[in-house]
């Protein structure tokens, strides 16, 4: 029942968030803050969804937060939710995780018949 979302990641490289899925489908206004080799940026880049600021390592506090308060609080973006675009999303849901599965799988069978 939020008005919106927050997920902020750390300047840990390889940390990425569990829930940043549900997130994205509750298709609420999400705004994103994770280092930038963090794979939520990508996947929000590619997908849509939420408002990202990606981060470096050492960026100076001061920096990011005027980011932040440019990209989420200037002309009320925190009320707008960002759409997702679904067909990049696709691959994420369950239906699109069986697709690749299943063609992995495929291709294990193929490769023992040969």
């Amino acid at each position: 029942q939020a008005d919106a979302l927050l997920a902020f990641g750390s300047n840990d490289t390889g940390y990425t968030a569990s829930k940043i899925y549900p997130y994205l489908l509750a298709g609420k206004p999400l705004l994103v803050v994770f280092h930038e080799a963090s794979s939520v940026i990508s996947l929000l880049r590619q997908t849509g969804g939420g408002t990202c600021v990606a981060f470096a390592t050492g960026e100076p506090t001061d920096s990011l937060a005027t980011r932040i308060a440019q990209a989420w609080l200037h002309d009320n973006q925190w009320s707008r939710p960002v759409p997702l675009e679904e067909k990049a999303f696709a691959p994420y849901t369950d239906s699109g995780s069986a697709v690749l599965l299943g063609g992995f799988f495929n291709d294990v069978v193929k490769e023992a018949r040969k």
